[in-house]
């Protein structure tokens, strides 16, 4: 009996799924004659600061949680006047105070920004930020702003929002 019930506990257990403090999301974009698609995790501020606090200002931010941030362009691109082959990347940032540093990394395996290495650097530019009327709880991307040839990459938290040009 005792058997059967530490089989039973264990089988429950891994049929369990507790939620994420930070949960993945997967956004895809048709964008000119392909596609743009981010994988990303969304931390929320549940009471906390976030930049100049949880996230410092002027270090390399992996752009959301978890894992680094991964963009896939599905053909080449420009960034900053850099053109970017159709592929996967890390997307990170470094955040100031009304400007930050966007980069565009080759390492799409890190963890977070350990392992970043300016080596694999594809883009880096500098963009202002702006400031949101209102708070963003959960940290958010999307791609807007969308022509038959251009669209940003934004990204908003806290009372910041951030819009790269592509």
């Amino acid at each position: 009996l005792a058997v059967l019930a530490v089989a039973f506990t264990s089988l429950s257990a891994q049929e369990l799924k507790l939620p994420a403090l930070s949960p993945t999301s997967t956004i895809t974009q048709e964008f000119s004659t392909s596609k743009i698609e981010i994988v990303y995790s969304r931390p929320s501020m549940r009471g906390r600061k976030i930049f100049g606090d949880l996230v410092p200002m002027g270090t390399v931010w992996r752009t959301g949680a978890n894992a680094a941030t991964k963009i896939t362009f599905g053909e080449e691109v420009e960034i900053g006047g850099v053109k970017v082959p159709a592929g996967s990347y890390s997307f990170y940032s470094i955040p100031g105070a009304s400007e930050w540093e966007i980069i565009i990394n080759k390492n799409t395996g890190n963890w977070g920004a350990m392992g970043y290495d300016t080596k694999d650097d594809v883009v880096r530019l500098k963009v202002k930020s702006s400031t949101l009327p209102q708070s963003m709880e959960t940290f958010t991307m999307w791609v807007g702003n969308i022509t038959f040839s251009s669209c940003t990459i934004d990204f908003a938290w806290e009372n910041t929002m951030v819009s790269v040009p592509v």
